[in-house]
């Protein structure tokens, strides 16, 4: 690695951060089950425009969706309420094109997802796989880092922390074939893109 790499590494564009994604939207629901909030772009995904606004209760958000079968979200909210490694996940249909369907509670709020189905080819399985396969590991940084390589396919597939002083540490890996492991790695601070870092501290506990 070159100095030059080193010098321009922090000058690195940072984009789309606190965005979502356009085959996807997000819309937030208090503890009331009332709407508070949502992602620009929900009108994007055929959602019927009377479902969202805010007031709109959690049932009559649900209930403008026309799904086939019964969701029960008293059953849904009250499991797993403390938790967000716990979520429902279901198929549902907008103006005939597939969706997911994520409800799960967090951080005292109703978080509903709405995402487009993707190509065959990325493999994407019920997001209640990987909530599970994380919930029932011993090491959920190892176990999500399995988890993106399931979705992803990459050779190699790291989780890194970042330190208050903005340098960080490989701390769970996933690799395929003979790649040398990086499991334990210390990355200098000046290898950091310095917007990433500092956006990135800002939302660590502690």
């Amino acid at each position: 690695m070159d100095n030059n790499h080193f010098s321009n590494c922090d000058q690195e564009p940072i984009h789309l951060c606190g965005q979502i994604q356009h085959f996807g939207c997000l819309i937030l629901f208090d503890a009331t089950q009332n709407c508070i909030g949502w992602s620009e772009n929900w009108t994007e995904t055929g959602l019927p425009r009377q479902s969202v606004f805010l007031g709109q209760s959690l049932t009559k958000f649900i209930d403008c969706l026309a799904i086939q079968h019964a969701i029960d979200l008293d059953q849904i909210l009250h499991d797993h309420a403390d938790s967000f490694k716990h979520r429902y996940v279901a198929d549902i249909y907008l103006e005939q094109i597939p969706y997911y369907l994520s409800i799960y509670p967090f951080d005292n709020k109703i978080y509903i997802e709405i995402e487009q189905h993707r190509s065959q080819s990325h493999q994407f399985k019920n997001t209640f796989f990987y909530a599970k396969h994380i919930n029932d590991s011993e090491d959920i940084w190892k176990a999500l880092a399995e988890n993106i390589f399931t979705v992803t396919d990459y050779d190699r597939v790291m989780i890194y922390k970042f330190s208050a002083s903005g340098d960080g540490q490989v701390i769970a890996e996933h690799v395929v074939g003979d790649l040398e492991p990086l499991l334990g790695y210390r990355y200098p601070e000046f290898d950091i893109p310095n917007k990433r870092a500092n956006s990135i501290l800002k939302y660590l506990p502690g």
